[in-house]
């Protein structure tokens, strides 16, 4: 029985994951544009072995996860890319019509016609999204199986507004980063922190059309199950989850890890998710910079309410991660951290066996 390996790579406050499932490569985003650096040398490595990689999925057209996908296509040779998974402009729509777009999406989507890379080949190339009434969309890649749980036609309709008037603020320039100001951090200032207090604050789900359009699904590989949420809205993917547990005719979604949605935000991680879900694992994938995620309460929230003996895993040192370290609070909440090596910020392996 293969294991599922999953790489976390230094994408800063963004997603990077490079994921092996036997012979089956699969690629999630690919970070700020110092990521691409490390998605080279794995892209290099499978260029000199002759292999393909199966699958790159680029959630949605945040620049934390989309910006060292456009670098590493737009530098060098790649290898063999059997399908990209990336909602455009044109997926957007109703009308197979391709119009405005903000700079990065039109970047990549003028990349991808460049390299003649199959474009949501999987489905048809039309849009990938979860329709409510029809069964959850479930594609076979290689040796994994990929049961979509995020984004909705409404959710992608949403995303049509502020694309084209980030398109005609910014213009159309292919492959140049964008330049947003930082983003106002998401969290309060905290003075000593109190886990049940934090946990039972009332949610404020994430309105973001942005992360509303993310691709989310749930993997399976060899009887292992893990949900790779993106940046996807909670109300969602609990409307997703609740349709296979209603199809399972169990209380529960048993998954084997969970990579939290938006990086730990307490806007995305929400008591009624973590309780539809029996979980051992979670991730929290950011280095706390624009928004200083994990949001503490997202934290709290998995302690409290994501189950017995649990492990929270952090792909980098930083200060908001580092606070849960603390072995009264693993004593009381039942949890244990793991961190990278402190010569490997950033990089996080997980083998889910």
């Amino acid at each position: 029985m293969s294991p599922i390996t999953l790489e976390f790579l230094p994408a800063r406050e963004g997603d990077a994951i490079w994921i092996d499932a036997g012979p089956t490569r699969i690629q999630i985003d690919g970070g700020r544009i110092a990521t691409c650096r490390d998605l080279r040398t794995r892209i290099e490595a499978m260029i000199e072995e002759g292999k393909a990689l199966d699958l790159l999925v680029v959630t949605h057209v945040d620049r934390d996860h989309i910006e060292g996908v456009l670098e590493m296509l737009k530098a060098g040779k790649c290898p063999e890319i059997r399908d990209v998974w990336f909602n455009g402009y044109v997926h957007l729509l109703d009308e197979a019509i391709e119009s405005y777009s903000p700079q990065q999406g039109e970047a990549l989507s003028r990349l991808i016609r460049t390299r003649q890379l199959p474009w949501n080949h999987a489905f048809g190339g039309k849009r990938i999204a979860v329709v409510d009434g029809d069964p959850l969309p479930s594609r076979t890649v290689g040796e994994i199986t990929l049961t979509l749980l995020s984004p909705t036609p409404g959710k992608l309709e949403d995303l049509r507004g502020p694309w084209k008037k980030a398109c005609e603020d910014a213009g159309l320039i292919p492959g140049v980063p964008a330049t947003a100001e930082p983003l106002p951090p998401e969290i309060e200032s905290f003075g000593p922190i109190d886990i049940e207090e934090l946990a039972d604050k009332p949610f404020e789900a994430d309105h973001a059309e942005p992360n509303g359009s993310s691709i989310a699904f749930l993997l399976e590989h060899d009887g292992k199950r893990v949900l790779l949420s993106g940046d996807a809205h909670p109300e969602i993917l609990i409307a997703s989850i609740d349709r296979i547990l209603e199809e399972s005719g169990e209380d529960k979604l048993a998954i084997d890890l969970f990579k939290l949605p938006h990086h730990g935000s307490r806007k995305n991680v929400s008591k009624d998710l973590l309780e539809k879900l029996d979980c051992p694992r979670y991730v929290f994938s950011t280095n706390g910079s624009y928004f200083d995620h994990p949001d503490p309460v997202a934290v709290a929230r998995v302690l409290k309410f994501g189950g017995a003996d649990k492990t929270l895993y952090f792909n980098y040192h930083s200060p908001e991660s580092l606070i849960w370290d603390k072995p009264d609070w693993k004593t009381r909440y039942n949890y244990s951290t793991v961190y990278p090596a402190a010569d490997e910020n950033g990089f996080l392996i997980i083998e889910v066996r």
